[in-house]
Order: C-alpha cells, then structure tokens, then sequence
C-alpha cells in the first residue's frame, strides 16, 4: 500500500495563490471580452489587479491576523475597488466580489461577516442584466468567499496538525529514553549477575531472574503508558527500587528521602529524574559510592543524585538523557542542574515548586 503524504502548509498556501491568480486571470479574461472601450479595459483590469493584490497580501494569509483599524480600511479600500466599476460603468467586474466577500468573513465577526458576505452576493447579482446571470453570479460570489476564507484556515490546521504530530513523536522518543533506559539498564545489570552466580549460588541466580521478570512486567507497563500518554510514577517504589539496583551493582547507596505527599505531577518527575540520574551512575560512571537526598520546604522539593567514578560523558549537559529531564522538570516549573564538583564527583540536581504561579 503506497504512504499516504499529508499536505503542508506552504503547500496549501501556494494553491491559495494559484486559486487566487487563477479567479483574477479570468476576471481580466472577461474584461476582453466585452465590447469595452480602452479607458473602460484599463480601468476594469487595474481593479481587479488591485483586488487580487490585497487579497494576497493581507487577507488570504495564513498565520497572519489582520486586526482592525487595518483590517477594515483594507477592506473597505477592497469593496471601493469593486464598487468603483459599478459607479463608472454599470456594474462590477465578474467574480470581484467573492473576494471581498471572503475578506469580510475574515475581518468581521462571524455574525457580522455573513451579513456582509449576503449583501455581496445580493449586490453582485443585482448588477447582472438576466436572471440566470443573477442566479450564476450569487452562486460564484458565494463559492469564492467560502473558499478564500477556508484556505488560509485549513493551512493553519495543517500546520497545527503536524505540530502536534511532531510534539507527539517527541514526546514518545523522550518517554522510551526515560522510562526504558532505567528498565533495560536492571534487566543488563541482574542478567550478568544472575549468570556470575548460576553455578555457585543458584538460588539466589534464581532471585536474580526472577526480578528480571518482575522488571521486564514493569517495563512491558512503561511501554503501554507511554502509548497512552501519562502514567503517574510512585516516588517511593522508584527510591527503592533504585536504591537496590545501586546496590546490586556494587555502589554503596546513602540515602535521604524526606518528604509529605507530593502532588502526582511532581512526584512523576521526581521519580523520573531519580531513574534517569540511577541510569546515568550505572552506564556512564564507575560509581563506588551514591548519595540520594530528598528535602522539602514549605515551597519546593528538592532531589540530589551525586556520584564519585564520573567519566567525562556523564558531566556533559547536553546529552539526550538530561536533555528530556530538564525538558520534563520545565514543564513542572522547576530547574534541573548537572555539573562537575570540584572533587571530581558529579552532582544532579532536581529544584521543583510545589506552588506555581
């Protein structure tokens, strides 16, 4: 089956501009047709010019918002270049007042808009001399307006669509970084240790595997959350959890977690940061020794991950992994700060609000 390929908004745009030139080039078309003297030509065909020039300019944009006081001189200064030919002549040149029609629909309030758009179509077809004429025109006037003013508007829902496609598509890469590294890292670790102990002490390889299983169930669980979107993460199960995967690896763990209840957003993060920061010790340094600290105040809570055996990669604050935490505590309102001490131990440091403004 052959990719089905979305639009973009440019080019939505530029079949507005195709459309548009395209209703101009055949209302100039019409111009010679008539039996008009030069000057009449000349006339027509400049204000159908000056028509189509303004609906490209300004009110068949998209992403641009033509606000009033500009937006109704300009339209005013549209409908003078389509009244103009009735005063001097009789009546309009064809399909002319479709675009005023449309640029109304964008200046006005809705309500307001329509009520301009009828007495267009009204005032078209009252300038045709037969009543088939009258009846084509009302149908012209009323089909260009409604075209011009849905272009630019569905440009912009492409646009938005591919946004939040590519939000969408960002935040599923970041969620699989956060959620799984952690997972996959114990999976690693308790898979080696469960082989060095097969044949020397086979229970406790089998305890190993076991909690392989049990790791996989949760990451089977990660997976699923972030294909839902959201899944609010524990704190508590993530410290202990952390702290024991630390400990299988050799690390000597001290920790300090004291907090009260901590609202679900928060705490979702903070777990994420201690997840990401335990991941981050075991690929990226030769830890000996972790420490986990978790104080509150009345106004934020604060985690620290620091570490000794640092390798140069893990002090770099542009990886992808401290990238998505400072990503996820932004969004909580918090800052996230990674760096080098001056003892050679590296620091992770989580500063979240629990009061936002």
């Amino acid at each position: 089956m052959a990719a089905v390929t979305t639009p973009t908004a440019s080019h939505v745009t530029r079949t507005t501009v195709l459309i548009v030139c395209g209703l101009a080039l055949v209302d100039a078309a019409l111009v010679f047709t008539r039996d008009l003297d030069p000057l009449r030509s000349t006339f027509e065909i400049a204000a159908v010019g000056a028509v189509t020039a303004l609906q490209l300019a300004y009110f068949s944009r998209p992403f641009v918002t033509v606000r009033p006081p500009l937006g109704h001189v300009l339209l005013a200064v549209q409908a003078a270049l389509v009244i103009g030919p009735v005063l001097a002549f009789g009546h309009p040149p064809a399909g002319t007042t479709g675009f005023v029609a449309a640029s109304a629909l964008v200046v006005w309030p809705k309500a307001a808009g329509l009520g301009i758009v009828a007495a267009t179509v009204v005032f078209g077809a009252l300038m045709q001399p037969s009543p088939a004429q009258m009846a084509l025109s009302a149908v012209a006037t009323t089909t260009v307006a409604l075209l011009l003013y849905g272009l630019p508007w569905f440009a912009e829902l492409v646009q938005n669509v591919r946004n939040a496609h590519r939000a969408e598509r960002a935040r599923v890469s970041r969620d699989l970084h956060d959620l799984l590294g952690y997972s996959l890292s114990a999976i690693k670790l308790k898979s080696e240790l469960s082989h060095r102990l097969l044949l020397d002490d086979p229970d406790q390889a089998r305890g190993q595997l076991e909690e392989i299983v049990d790791v996989a169930g949760h990451a089977l669980a990660d997976v699923r959350a972030v294909a839902h979107g959201y899944r609010p993460m524990s704190f508590e199960e993530a410290s202990t959890s952390a702290q024991a995967l630390l400990a299988a690896a050799g690390v000597d763990v001290r920790a300090s977690v004291e907090h009260d209840s901590l609202p679900d957003e928060v705490e979702t993060v903070l777990a994420t940061v201690l997840r990401e920061g335990v991941t981050n010790v075991l690929r990226h340094s030769k830890a000996e020794e972790c420490h986990i600290n978790v104080r509150q105040t009345t106004n934020v809570v604060v985690l620290d991950i620091i570490n000794d055996g640092v390798r140069e990669d893990e002090a770099d604050p542009t990886s992808s992994g401290l990238q998505n935490l400072a990503e996820r505590v932004d969004q909580v309102s918090g800052e996230l700060v990674a760096r080098r001490t001056d003892d050679g131990r590296f620091h992770l440091r989580s500063t979240i609000p629990l009061v936002r403004d």
